[in-house]
């Protein structure tokens, strides 16, 4: 039986009810309450008559204190909050109480919460049984605090007409010509191959979300990069100076930090990648910022605060590494660092190998934000240039493996020991395949693999980890895979229909999960990085996905459930394009969430002046006339 008591502002009980005496001398109990209880009215009092009172949290959790009560309470907290005596719970498996019967001092109120500050619920007097009757001398009671984040603000008048201000635009000017992108889901425990249905859609307008973040859409974003604890993921904007930090559980932009409002100390660029070190800390890979008026690059640290249910709820920028005598440390000309990683395992994870475009790469401490090592350009080989991705060792946490390719020249995998301090080549990958895709894979006996993809040639290889040694070489990703896959769509702006089945895989970043290589699948005219020589007429953007042979980490001998997600085409200018994919574990299971970075709209920049005091401004402020 189940009682729902809406409480009453004025404190008043209903019935004539006595309530239990108060223990003397009890401590208070504090727990944290998750956001959704209070939302959806979920605060039960289960054999308690409740005092409640409302106060505003200081550090914007939502929680609750028991500040005192006439018997032992326990606070269950799971779909529900459940406040109850002690012994109720100590005898709810008791076969003597049946669906037709609850006593009177477990009976459950449901807390009602209006605005007041203070309340009391009213649990009724009497449960009856059939031809049993109920009777207690007093009531049992517990006196309760809910503390919640103060109110959020009003938001802002996005209104260019002010009332009586005579208002005019004196300036219209495009602010970003193109912004926005796409997010896609994939979930791997579908049956079939289809994207996720998220909010009725097929998709995620990260301009949309963006917007109702509080924040401008951006350009270009390019990486996926899911937090830790598994809540949160990040998406980089390489065209920007910011990331969106997404919450996984609706897949909407909560937040939006920038290194752009840091002058004149440090000057935003472009924000690659990144990588977290721990759940509270986030490193940005920033291309062109600027630190002290070094240009060259930064890495950008930003922190994290969170609630009492582990919801992210703020952000603070803390530092910014930059490149001052790297280059020269290096013997390189100039730097630009593409990406970060490090090994999340062990005793080193504060170390994180920091490749470069411009040849060469070195070791940072995240702890102290400063630069560990340096490894001379000549330790690189032929592949000094065209530093990507970094890949921790799956059962070794001194070791990591940072990738190096480039368009029309050399590629090589590199291993670097954090412990030694030392960076070796483990493979020489074929000219001019430009490497860019890596994952680590391990054979159902046990023996260590790299699959390795190429984007220039849109060819696969593994390599046997403990000797560099090629499992397999160009392996044709087209011809051997998705010439066979029949796709059908259309591209803009002519409404093209791209029904040429050949050669319509053009890879980038790369996810190995379980059986399948996922893969993100570029377009007919790539937005960055990729050279118009190097463009597939063909292209299909999406997500693509091979699969492989756990027995030997090569691709199936069969690829008949080989897959095809194409994108939309949703960009009112080009042609949809996706850079990256990267499985995210959402709610028990593994999504594979795919960038479309092709710009959804454009930002326009209106300058308004009136004649009314600015917004903010208070009366009193105001001068009287003279």
């Amino acid at each position: 039986m189940k009682w729902i008591v809406s409480f009453c502002v004025f404190g008043v009980v209903a019935g004539n009810v006595k309530l239990c005496n108060l223990v003397a001398g009890t401590s208070t109990q504090k727990n944290a309450l998750p956001s959704n209880i209070l939302a959806a009215n979920k605060l039960q009092f289960k054999g308690f008559q409740p005092v409640v009172k409302r106060a505003l949290s200081a550090t914007n959790d939502t929680y609750m204190e028991i500040t005192g009560y006439s018997t032992t309470p326990q606070v269950q907290i799971g779909k529900d909050a459940i406040v109850s005596p002690k012994s109720c719970v100590e005898s709810s498996g008791s076969n003597r109480l049946t669906p037709s019967w609850l006593p009177v001092a477990c009976a459950v109120a449901t807390a009602m919460l209006p605005s007041g500050s203070r309340m009391a619920a009213a649990v009724p007097i009497l449960a009856w049984a059939q031809g049993v009757e109920a009777s207690v001398s007093c009531t049992e009671t517990v006196e309760v605090t809910i503390y919640t984040p103060p109110a959020a603000p009003a938001p802002p008048d996005l209104n260019a007409q002010r009332p009586g201000c005579q208002s005019q635009i004196a300036k219209n000017s495009t602010a970003d010509s193109i912004v926005g992108g796409t997010l896609y889901v994939y979930d791997t425990t579908f049956v079939g191959s289809k994207w996720k249905k998220i909010a009725g859609k097929s998709y995620v307008d990260l301009a949309d979300s963006s917007i109702k973040a509080g924040c401008v859409p951006k350009h270009k974003p390019h990486m996926v990069l899911p937090s830790p604890d598994g809540k949160h993921t990040i998406i980089t904007y390489t065209g920007d100076q910011d990331y969106a930090v997404l919450r996984n559980s609706d897949f909407s932009v909560m937040m939006c930090p920038s290194v752009e409002f840091l002058k004149p100390k440090v000057f935003g660029g472009a924000v690659h990648t990144g990588a977290w070190f721990t759940k509270n800390t986030f490193l940005a890979v920033d291309m062109t910022g600027s630190v002290d008026g070094i240009s060259g690059g930064a890495i950008h640290r930003h922190e994290f605060t969170y609630d009492g249910t582990g919801a992210m709820k703020s952000f603070t920028y803390k530092s910014s590494l930059g490149h001052a005598n790297v280059a020269a440390a290096r013997g390189t000309t100039a730097t630009k660092p593409i990406a970060i990683g490090n090994n999340p395992s062990g005793a080193y994870s504060k170390l994180f190998f920091v490749t470069d475009a411009k040849g060469a790469g070195s070791i940072m401490n995240a702890e102290t934000m400063a630069w560990d090592t340096h490894f001379n350009a000549s330790l690189f080989g032929n592949c000094s240039g065209g530093g990507l991705w970094v890949v921790p060792h799956p059962d070794d946490p001194k070791i990591v493996l940072a990738q190096y390719g480039k368009q029309d020249s050399a590629s090589c995998i590199f291993k670097i020991d954090m412990q030694a301090k030392t960076l070796t080549k483990l493979v020489q990958l074929a000219d001019n395949g430009d490497a860019h895709g890596i994952q680590f894979c391990k054979t159902d006996g046990g023996e260590l693999t790299i699959i390795n993809t190429n984007r220039q040639t849109a060819t696969l290889d593994v390599v046997k980890y403990s000797d560099g040694s090629f499992l397999l070489r160009d392996y044709d990703l087209n011809s051997q895979a998705f010439d066979a896959v029949q796709v059908t769509r259309q591209s803009e702006p002519k409404k093209r229909r791209l029904s040429v089945q050949q050669k319509k895989l053009q890879p980038d970043v790369v996810y190995l999960h379980k059986d399948y290589l996922y893969m993100a699948a570029r377009g007919p005219k790539p937005v960055s990085a990729v050279k118009a020589q190097n463009f597939y007429a063909n292209a299909v953007p999406g997500l693509m996905a091979l699969k492989i042979n756990t027995a030997t980490c090569l691709p199936a001998s069969s690829q008949s459930t080989a897959f095809v997600l194409p994108t939309w085409e949703r960009s009112p200018e080009i042609t949809s394009d996706v850079h990256s994919v990267w499985g995210v574990m959402n709610g028990g299971s593994m999504q594979i969430w795919t960038i479309d970075q092709a710009g959804t709209g454009s930002v326009q920049q209106l300058d308004v002046y009136s004649n009314c005091a600015a917004h903010g401004v208070k009366a009193s402020d105001i001068h009287a006339n003279p």
